[in-house]
């Protein structure tokens, strides 16, 4: 048996050899091995509970994105896609203090882990920028865009909720500057219903679209109301007289003013009357300023659009006089009938006490006032008739004044 075994020895080992190198030959030609490199692989992150549950938040610096090397038989090789590779990082034994995870890549294929290939990824770790999971509430701004239709405004807006609460790391929440709520009224006729989008902002103004942050409302419900518009005249009273020697030279306020309302509530009101109970000059011997609230002359369903407290200026001034003599030659003569004529008997003027500002009664002379005569009632004989002049503002005379005059009638 054993000489049967060693029999041609070599020749046998010869054989085994020339088989084995068949076979590889065969598997080479048929099924040879290769290996590639697939890029553009998404790396899952697993477990990351455990970095919320301790109110951590992470931000992937590097490595989300990785290739992937392969060897293997060609026939497997070659149909493996970036679809088919599973790549993990698990975040379950990080800490605040390590930020590097090691990625675990296989091939996944119709539900099954491939197998007789070498898979290994060319990024071995992400790496985590780690920070304190963080909550702030923020005031909401309500921002309206465009104006409403010609003859309408807006009478006041409302949102709710008026704040929001915004979780995610402390950098990205501390970043928050503003948080806003836009409308646009353009064209509005009537009170707006609806909701609004929530905006966040840095300091730069730059509007933040992050999606590790998130808001407890991604928008708000907003009423605004629209009004028609009406504008109307403002009339003043005043009650009581300045101090003896002071008199009201005026008063320095608004005359119109914008009020808006429904039209309903604004088809009755022509003008906003304000009372004598307002402005009351009794004694004043200097100007003085009443600030008067208009809305207060209005009913509680109209709204002042213009400003809504008005400043009333009492303006009084010193009463001074002046003594004007009136030649009877400057007299004016009006309506005289055909065929009269007048005299003066021995009068050749009149003096006429004038008071008022002293400003305008330095302007004053026998001419500027116009003294006038109407004469289209005068009988043949004598006739004292009343003088009429024609004087600037804040003046006036101190006294009326008439004068003795004889009309002859030269037609018989």
């Amino acid at each position: 048996m054993k000489e049967r075994i060693l029999n041609n020895l070599s020749l046998k080992i010869l054989s085994a050899v020339c088989a084995i190198v068949m076979w590889i030959i065969i598997v080479n030609v048929y099924d040879p091995s290769t290996s590639v490199t697939v890029s553009g692989v998404t790396v899952e992150l697993i477990n990351t509970e455990a970095l919320t549950a301790k109110e951590y938040a992470y931000e992937v610096i590097d490595g989300s994105k990785i290739s992937v090397y392969i060897s293997g038989p060609r026939s497997i090789v070659t149909d493996i896609k970036a679809k088919d590779i599973v790549a993990t990082a698990d975040l379950s034994n990080v800490t605040v203090f390590s930020d590097y995870v090691d990625i675990d890549v296989k091939v996944v294929k119709d539900g099954v882990s491939a197998s007789s290939i070498e898979i290994a990824p060319r990024t071995t770790a992400i790496r985590l920028k780690i920070e304190n999971r963080v909550t702030k509430t923020f005031n909401i701004d309500t921002v309206l865009n465009g104006t409403p239709a010609e003859g309408y405004v807006v009478g006041g807006q409302q949102i709710s909720p008026s704040s929001i609460k915004v979780t995610g790391t402390s950098s990205l929440v501390d970043s928050i500057a503003a948080v806003r709520a836009y409308y646009d009224v353009s064209g509005a006729t009537m009170n707006i219903n609806d909701v609004a989008p929530i905006r966040l902002y840095d300091s730069e103004g730059t509007e933040i679209n992050d999606e590790r942050l998130e808001l407890s409302k991604t928008s708000v419900d907003i009423k605004v109301n629209v009004y028609m518009t009406k504008t109307v005249p403002i009339t003043y009273k005043t009650k009581g007289t300045p101090a003896d020697g002071y008199r009201l030279s005026g008063l320095e306020a608004a005359t119109e003013a914008v009020i808006a309302g429904t039209e309903e509530n604004l088809r009755d009101i022509n003008s906003i009357d304000v009372p004598d109970s307002a402005i009351d000059i009794s004694g004043l011997n200097a100007d003085k300023i009443f600030h008067v609230r208009l809305s207060s002359y209005l009913p509680g369903t109209v709204t002042v659009m213009s400003e809504g407290v008005v400043n009333v200026t009492a303006k009084v001034f010193a009463v001074t006089e002046k003594t004007i003599s009136i030649p009877v030659s400057d007299i004016i003569l009006n309506g005289l009938p055909t065929g009269y004529t007048i005299s003066f008997g021995d009068t050749t003027s009149v003096d006429v006490v004038v008071t008022g500002e002293a400003n305008a009664l330095a302007a004053l002379n026998a001419v500027n006032i116009m003294p006038t005569l109407e004469l289209s009632g005068v009988k043949a004989g004598n006739n004292d008739m009343q003088l009429k002049f024609t004087l600037p503002a804040n003046c006036q005379l101190k006294q009326s004044y008439t004068i003795s005059i004889n009309a002859a009638n030269t037609n018989g």
